[in-house]
């Protein structure tokens, strides 16, 4: 790739890097009020949630991708340092993020008849491949466990002011503004053998790739030259596509983290890995990053308290939820 097509794309590792260690001075001072607020739901009992309003828990869905966004910077910051040390806060960001992922998923289950609760399908696509970017398999099949469900299960709302208006839609927002999300799910599809439910979308995921498309017929190759040839378009494709969300533009890399980390790329090489396949080294700007790189898999640091906030807040959604449904039984 030409440096003038990088400089065309207004993509800079430094710049990324730096306009992240700037923002991290005011969300560190953040993280903790949200630790805290975590924390509490670990102490909430059975007995008091008849008069706990889901609007805490709605809070906590907040607090925990704001604890998953810091920590993911804190360990791009570290890897672009050199640190390699600051991995642990990468998966530390997945468990988050997927326990986020899965709590806003619950309200899903036990819905409101008039408020739409739906999340951005690009956004949980990239979810999933860093979660198998970084090994975090456990994690990616709890993402992929609401993919299936979120996909299949179509909603049916209605206007209290006008019963007679209605309108469906699944748990996922967006599915036609993205080409990043089909790839990930069909490639993640292909490496476990199995297919998410995108039969009923609005659209042909497999037309709506760009230069995506070719990696699904030739990610598992043993000829670097011809993997090569389809994967530094991709690459370009990505920092092409790596630029603010405005009223008017609707990027799929519009967070600095997915700007700066590559997690479709490297969830590929992840899966190249894992299939016993050859990863090589690619020569690509996106790539040639502490950042761009494909670390060995660790251990998934095991968070008790998170895992406890977790189970108590699910609980907490079903049995607040099951309070009202009696109530409007009666």
């Amino acid at each position: 790739m030409t440096t003038t097509t990088v400089k065309k794309a207004r993509w800079s590792a430094h710049s990324l890097y730096k306009r992240i260690k700037d923002r991290m001075l005011t969300e560190r001072t953040r993280l903790e009020a949200s630790l805290s607020a975590i924390r509490l739901v670990n102490q909430v009992e059975i007995e008091s949630l008849l008069t706990t309003d889901l609007v805490f828990y709605a809070g906590i869905v907040g607090d925990l991708e704001l604890c998953a966004r810091v920590y993911a910077w804190e360990g791009l910051i570290g890897l672009m340092d050199g640190d390699e040390n600051t991995l642990n806060y990468l998966y530390q960001a997945t468990c988050y993020e997927v326990a986020a992922h899965r709590l806003l998923f619950a309200f899903y289950l036990y819905p409101s008849k008039t408020v739409v609760n739906q999340t951005s399908f690009n956004n949980f696509a990239l979810a999933l491949a860093r979660a198998v970017a970084i090994g975090c398999w456990q994690e990616a099949e709890e993402l992929a466990k609401i993919l299936g469900a979120g996909l299949s299960n179509t909603r049916i709302y209605r206007d209290e002011r006008d019963p007679t208006y209605e309108y469906k839609h699944s748990y996922f927002a967006g599915t036609n503004a993205t080409c990043v999300a089909p790839f990930i799910l069909q490639l993640y599809s292909q490496a476990r053998g199995t297919q998410f439910p995108l039969d009923h979308l609005d659209f042909n995921p497999l037309a709506s790739m760009e230069a995506y498309e070719p990696l699904l017929r030739l990610w598992q190759t043993k000829d670097m030259d011809a993997l090569q040839q389809v994967l530094l378009p991709a690459c370009d494709l990505h920092l092409h596509r790596s630029k603010p969300l405005t009223k008017s533009t609707n990027p799929e890399f519009w967070d600095l983290t997915d700007m700066l980390y590559p997690a479709e790329i490297l969830m590929l090489l992840r899966l190249r890995e894992k299939a016993g396949l050859i990863t090589p080294t690619f020569d690509h700007p996106l790539l040639n990053t502490p950042a761009g790189r494909l670390y060995p898999v660790r251990s998934v640091p095991h968070d008790s308290d998170l895992d406890r906030a977790l189970d108590n807040g699910l609980r907490a959604v079903a049995f607040i939820r099951s309070i009202e449904e009696h109530e409007k039984g009666r």
